[in-house]
């Protein structure tokens, strides 16, 4: 099984924050398939907070996030995205 250490997991999780962006187009158009077509627009401003929060800087993220003030409470406002409505395709 291959793995990575926290220090160097930064470059992994700013790739899918890369990933998430140059696709949330084409996320919202899997999810309009079977819901309401907002998954990729939720995801892109979730990881865009990650990215935003704790993309930077020397530490590796997982300092970073224990470090951050409220870090139990980052989570809150992308409860705030859209919920599935359900729809049948």
């Amino acid at each position: 099984m291959e793995f990575f250490k926290n220090e160097t997991g930064a470059p992994v999780l700013l790739a899918m924050v890369k990933a998430i962006k140059e696709n949330k187009a084409f996320l919202g158009q899997v999810d309009g398939l079977i819901g309401d077509g907002d998954h990729g627009v939720n995801m892109n401003k979730g990881f865009s907070l990650f990215e935003e929060r704790f993309g930077g800087g020397g530490q590796c993220i997982h300092q970073r996030l224990i470090a951050h003030p409220g870090v139990n409470n980052s989570i809150q406002p992308l409860q705030s995205g859209g919920k599935a409505s359900g729809k049948a395709a």
